[in-house]
């Protein structure tokens, strides 16, 4: 049912008024009334148009003695007659922005509104001070379909059902990977969305996410997802005065992040309900490689905790050990290489990841009396970096023996003449801040930096191990 919304429709003529009549049974359920006017025909997909006013009604809050009233009419615009269903409150209650189809998959109302028009054709829908009005024909051009999900259908209807949602949610994940994210900003997003529900619960919030948490690869609207129900369950099971505290750590050893999420009371008890660890699995499962470890004391407290592997980072340590030692910025360029969100060529990126740590290495300390004796000394030493000049070499070590560096030279070229002429011993080593980097690790980096072209992720592995 859920993939047939995005499918290429079938269009038929039809009438709204006299279609929901007789299929009223598959919408109308207790405190639900139904009405209906003389309509227009109209051409749409009637059975899709079905399914999404099921979707649209049960995300309808009704309060005691309320009721959802379901209007079938038509109006004049234009010379056009548009027939139209309106969907209301009548008495206490709200419109959730939860819109589940088959019990299973979430969408949202941006996407909801999309199929509509695209199973009405041009129709669309429009939200009222009371509920919807739901326009069965007008000037909206419907979005496209897509083409290839009728023959998944297919091969889906050959699966059994455990494996068919099994390869549906990995067909969905493949449409919309993994991007890095924020976890703190995410999460606050998440809960001020809730802020008002969770006052009118009397539910605390205790937000105690670091800020120097790495970014996560994870899925951003899942990760939403997840926070908002974690919020109404929590809502549904915590007693007044009750709080709800979030917060993180990250485990570089490990290269994990744990998530720990606590409910706790004192006054009262946490509702054990029958059904709490179904509702915290089917949590786990909308975080994507999370694991939760549920536990209950005494109904005071529960406690879970969400453990996030951090494959940008292990793919990092993989390709560029002690790639932590560059700088913030830096470490954030190279996590966005590793996770593919990158725009620019990673050969671009590479090559101002090193020019940038280049600087940062040379800059400050080429200005430095310690520079400056030592450059004065090997002034006049033969040689120069291979496949470097010797005029280059030349003019890097005037500059700081007169103690009047440029910034030029912490480019490159330059950078391998000066690292060259102050490998010769520790005391010119350690000038640079090089001091307990090899000799032939400073020979290797000179050489690399020479080459035509340069082999970016090879140097970026010498210097972290030079700086580190």
């Amino acid at each position: 049912m859920f993939l047939s919304l995005f499918a290429p429709p079938q269009y038929v003529p039809y009438n709204p008024g006299e279609w929901l009549l007789a299929n009223s049974k598959a919408f109308l359920k207790a405190h639900r009334e139904l009405f209906v006017d003389a309509v227009s025909d109209c051409a749409g997909a009637p059975d899709r148009v079905l399914t999404l006013l099921g979707v649209l009604a049960d995300a309808f809050v009704l309060e005691k003695d309320a009721a959802l009233v379901f209007e079938v009419c038509e109006d004049e615009e234009r010379g056009r007659k548009i027939p139209r269903i309106g969907l209301g409150l009548s008495g206490p209650g709200h419109l959730n922005d939860r819109f589940f189809v088959g019990d299973c998959f979430r969408m949202s109302f941006e996407e909801i509104a999309a199929c509509w028009t695209l199973a009405t054709r041009d129709g669309r829908i429009d939200l009222t001070e009371n509920g919807m009005d739901l326009r069965l024909r007008g000037m909206r051009l419907a979005p496209e379909p897509l083409p290839d999900v009728q023959a998944f259908i297919g091969i889906l209807s050959t699966m059994p059902p455990e494996a068919a949602l099994r390869t549906l949610r990995e067909r969905i994940a493949e449409a919309r990977p993994p991007e890095p994210i924020d976890l703190k900003t995410t999460t606050e997003k998440a809960l001020v969305d809730r802020s008002e529900t969770l006052r009118e619960a009397s539910v605390q919030i205790i937000q105690e996410i670091p800020d120097s948490l790495p970014p996560i690869l994870l899925d951003r609207r899942e990760w939403r997802m997840m926070i908002l129900h974690l919020l109404e369950w929590a809502v549904w099971v915590l007693p007044p005065a009750g709080s709800l505290a979030f917060s993180a750590e990250y485990d570089a050893a490990l290269r994990e992040m744990t998530v720990h999420i606590v409910l706790k009371t004192s006054h009262g008890a946490i509702r054990n309900t029958v059904h709490r660890e179904a509702m915290l699995d089917a949590v786990a499962a909308m975080a994507g490689r999370a694991t939760w470890t549920p536990g209950i004391q005494e109904n005071k407290e529960t406690a879970c905790a969400i453990t996030l592997p951090d494959s940008a980072g292990r793919a990092l340590d993989a390709w560029i050990p002690g790639w932590e030692a560059f700088s913030e910025g830096n470490r954030r360029m190279l996590r966005l290489l590793k996770s593919g969100s990158a725009q620019l060529p990673e050969d671009f990126v590479l090559n101002g990841v090193l020019e940038s740590e280049l600087e940062r290495l040379l800059w400050a300390r080429l200005q430095g009396p310690a520079a400056c004796n030592v450059a004065n000394e090997r002034l006049d030493h033969a040689g120069h970096a291979p496949g470097g000049d010797a005029e280059r070499r030349k003019k890097a070590l005037t500059q700081i023996g007169r103690g009047k560096p440029k910034k030029e030279l912490c480019a490159p070229a330059y950078a391998a003449e000066l690292l060259w002429a102050f490998r010769e011993d520790n005391r010119g080593r350690a000038a640079l801040g090089l001091a307990r980097s090899s000799l032939a690790t400073i020979e290797r980096f000179c050489a690399g930096l020479t080459e035509n072209p340069p082999d970016h992720a090879a140097l970026l592995r010498l210097l972290a191990e030079m700086i580190s």
